[in-house]
C-alpha cells in the first residue's frame, strides 16, 4: 500500500505496516473504503487464510472491499459485517457497455500521501 496520511491511519485505527490492505480510497459518499486485490490461477477458491489480515485490520471500517477474480470466498471472509466482494463471476457478467461506462470513473478517490495534506 502506498503511503497512507497519518490522519487518515488514525481515523482507520491502521498501523504503520499495513500489509495487507492494498488500498484505501474515499467512495462518493465520503467513506474511507480499504480494499484488498486477490488474483489467482484458474480462480482457485480464495480462503480465509490468504485474507485474514484484510479482515482484521479493517474490522473497524465503515465499509471494505476485496476484489478477486476467483468464483468464491471463504464464508468466513465473505459474511463479515460491512465486507462486499466483487468476484470473478461478477467481472464475467458485465458486457462491453458495462466496462465502457466504467471506465475512468472508478469507485472513488484512491488516497496517498501525494493527494492529501499530511
Amino acid at each position: 500500500m502506498g503511503q497512507v496520511p497519518p490522519a487518515i491511519r488514525q481515523e482507520m485505527n491502521l498501523p504503520n505496516d499495513s500489509k495487507g490492505i492494498d488500498g484505501i480510497f474515499r467512495a462518493r459518499t465520503g467513506a474511507l473504503v480499504p480494499y484488498q486485490v486477490k488474483f489467482r490461477s484458474k480462480r482457485a477458491y480464495l480462503t480465509y487464510t490468504e485474507v485474514s489480515s484484510f479482515v482484521g485490520l479493517t474490522d473497524r471500517a465503515q465499509d471494505r472491499l476485496l476484489i478477486t477474480n476467483s468464483n468464491e470466498v471463504a464464508l468466513e471472509a465473505k459474511n463479515r459485517d460491512r465486507m462486499r466482494t466483487i468476484r470473478g463471476i461478477g467481472f464475467d457478467d458485465l458486457t462491453e457497455d458495462d466496462w465502457a461506462r466504467s471506465s475512468g470513473s472508478g469507485f472513488g478517490t484512491e488516497l496517498t500521501s501525494t493527494q492529501l495534506p499530511l
